[in-house]
C-alpha cells in the first residue's frame, strides 16, 4: 500500500484565496493525499506541528526566505503557486519580488506559473530552470468556469443575501499602499524601499496619486447611488483597510460598503464593474459582465490589458449612460474587445477552463513523495523558531502551558484569533467545500475537520489547520 501523502496549502489572505484552495485540495484529496490549508499568519510553527512532505507556498520573496530554507533542509517538496502572478506591471516587476537567492530557488520543486507570458520570462530571466517551471494556471479562476462558477454563486448568495433578480452595481478599489489594512502607511513605505527597491520618490508619488484615486473613486460610487436605481457595493482590495471608507460612504440607502465573500461571486452577480487598472476587469470580461473605467480617475500604472477589456469612459455623464446600458443588459463588447480577453486569457492565465486546480494538483503529486513518519518528524523539528536552542526552549515550555494561554481554546483568546484579519475556520472550509461538491464532480467522500492530534507530528498539540481528505471526518 502506497504510504499517505501529506500536503500543505498556505493560505495567504481567505477572502481572495480561501475557495479557490479549497478547490486545489480537493483534487489533491482525490489522488489519495492528506491536505492541510495552513493560515499563513501561524505557518512556521503549524508546518512544524504537521510535518507536511510537500508545501505549497504562496510566494517565494525576502520576506519567506528563512522559511523556504528551512522547509528544503527538512527535505520537504517546495511548490510556488504565487497569489499575485497575473496580470503585471511587467514581468521584470515579478522578478524584482523574487527572493535573490539562487540556492533557494534551484531547490524549488516547482514553480506553477499562471501563463506563458510569465513562466516564459521567468525562465528566460534564469528565475527558474525549465524543469521547474509548469504552466498551469491560478486555481481560484477556475470559479469563472463550468462547473464551478456554481459554487461561486452559491457561497455569494450565502455572504450577501442577493436575490438572482436584484441588479448590482459592483466598485472594486485597489489602493492598498495609501490604505494598507495589515499595516500603517509609513511601514508599507520602509518595507517597500527595503525589500523591493522601491526609491522614497516613488513611493510617495504612488501615495499621492492612489490618495487622489481613493477620493474619486468614491466619489463615483456616490453618484452612481444617486443616479441608478440599483445596489450599489463599494468593495476594497483584499489588502485594504474597510474601516476607513465607513464615513466617506454614508449617505445613499441603496451604497454599501462590503468585502465578504470572494470577489468572483460579487462579479458573477453584478450587471456592471467599475474599477480603474484593476485586474477585476479581466475578470469581469470573462464572465461576461461588463467592466467600466472611469479614466479621470489617475492611476500609478495603466495596467493595459485591463483597460483592453473595459468600456472606456472619459466623463461621468459617459459612466452613466453606460452604467445604464449594462444594467438593462444592452452593452455589448466589441469584436476587438473579444480578441483582446482571448489575447489576454492566452498569454497570462493559459486557460480560464475550470481545470488549473488539477493541474497544480498533478504538479504537487509528481514532484513530491511520502516520507517515513518518524523520520521526517525529526527534520521538520528544526522550521520556524524552533531552529535553534532557544527557539526549541520555548516551544518546548509552550507545550506544557494551558491551551486558552496559547489562544486555541474557546474563550475570549479563541475570539481573537476568529477575529484576525487573516483567520479562517473549518466552517468556513467546509462551507466551501459542500458548495464545490454541489456543483461539480468532486467524489462526495471529500471531508474537511480541524487538525487535531491525529496530524501531528511534532510541535503545539492543537492547531489552526483545517484537513482536507478522502473521507476523513464527518
Amino acid at each position: 500500500m502506497e504510504p499517505e501523502r501529506r500536503v500543505a496549502i498556505i493560505v495567504d489572505n481567505p477572502i481572495r484565496d480561501l475557495t479557490g484552495l479549497v478547490l486545489l485540495a480537493a483534487g489533491l484529496a482525490e489522488r489519495g493525499a492528506t491536505c492541510h490549508l495552513v493560515p499563513m499568519h501561524v505557518q512556521e510553527q503549524e508546518l512544524r506541528s504537521l510535518a507536511p512532505d510537500a508545501v505549497v507556498l504562496n510566494y517565494l520573496r525576502p520576506t519567506n526566505l528563512p522559511l523556504a530554507r528551512q522547509l528544503l533542509d527538512a527535505q520537504v517538496a517546495v511548490v510556488i503557486l504565487d497569489t499575485e502572478g497575473g496580470v503585471l506591471e511587467s514581468p521584470d516587476a515579478y522578478g524584482r519580488t523574487l527572493t535573490s537567492d539562487d540556492q533557494v530557488r534551484a531547490g524549488v520543486a516547482a514553480w506553477c506559473a499562471w501563463g506563458p507570458e510569465l513562466g516564459d520570462f521567468g525562465v528566460a530571466a534564469g528565475w527558474f530552470s525549465r524543469e521547474q517551471t509548469v504552466i498551469t494556471g491560478a486555481p481560484r479562476f477556475d470559479l469563472y468556469a463550468d462547473p464551478w462558477r456554481a459554487a461561486a454563486l452559491d457561497l455569494a448568495e450565502v455572504t450577501t443575501g442577493a436575490t438572482p433578480d436584484e441588479q448590482l452595481i459592483l466598485i472594486n478599489s485597489n489602493f492598498p499602499i495609501v490604505n494598507p489594512r495589515f499595516s500603517t502607511v509609513e511601514a508599507e513605505g520602509e518595507m517597500l524601499v527595503r525589500d523591493f527597491g522601491w526609491t522614497v520618490e516613488r513611493f510617495e508619488r504612488t501615495r499621492e496619486v492612489q490618495g487622489q484615486s481613493l477620493r474619486d473613486l468614491v466619489s463615483v460610487a456616490h453618484a452612481l447611488a444617486r443616479s441608478h436605481r440599483a445596489t450599489v457595493v463599494y468593495r476594497p482590495h483584499p489588502f485594504e483597510r474597510a474601516e476607513t471608507y465607513e464615513p466617506l460612504l454614508q449617505g445613499p440607502p441603496n451604497l454599501h460598503l462590503r468585502r465578504d465573500g470572494g470577489v468572483d461571486g460579487w462579479i458573477l452577480r453584478a450587471s456592471a464593474v467599475v474599477q480603474r487598472s484593476c485586474t477585476t476587469a479581466i475578470e469581469a470580461a470573462i464572465s461576461g459582465v461588463p467592466a467600466l473605467s472611469p479614466r479621470w480617475v489617475p492611476a500609478v500604472v495603466e495596467m493595459a490589458a485591463a483597460e483592453r477589456v473595459s468600456f472606456p469612459c472619459e466623463s461621468i455623464e459617459m459612466l452613466h449612460e453606460r452604467v445604464a446600458l449594462a444594467l438593462r443588459g444592452e452593452l455589448q463588447p466589441s469584436d476587438l474587445v473579444r480578441q483582446a480577453l482571448e489575447d489576454t486569457i492566452q498569454r497570462w492565465f493559459t486557460a480560464i477552463d475550470g481545470q488549473a486546480h488539477e493541474r497544480v494538483a498533478d504538479v504537487v503529486m509528481d514532484r513530491s513523495e511520502a516520507n517515513d513518519r518518524r523520520t521526517h518528524t525529526n527534520r521538520c523539528r528544526g522550521i520556524g523558531d524552533a531552529h535553534d536552542v532557544v527557539g526549541r526552549a520555548k516551544v518546548g515550555l509552550k507545550r506544557h502551558l494551558p491551551p486558552e494561554l496559547r489562544r486555541l481554546r474557546p474563550g475570549p483568546a479563541d475570539k481573537r484569533w476568529r477575529s484576525a484579519q487573516k483567520a479562517f475556520s473549518a466552517g468556513d472550509v467546509a462551507k466551501a467545500l459542500r458548495a464545490l461538491i454541489d456543483a461539480g464532480h468532486l467524489n462526495r467522500a471529500i471531508r474537511s475537520r480541524p487538525a487535531d492530534r491525529r496530524d501531528q507530528g511534532a510541535g503545539l498539540r492543537f492547531t489552526r489547520s483545517v484537513e482536507v481528505s478522502l473521507g476523513s471526518g464527518a
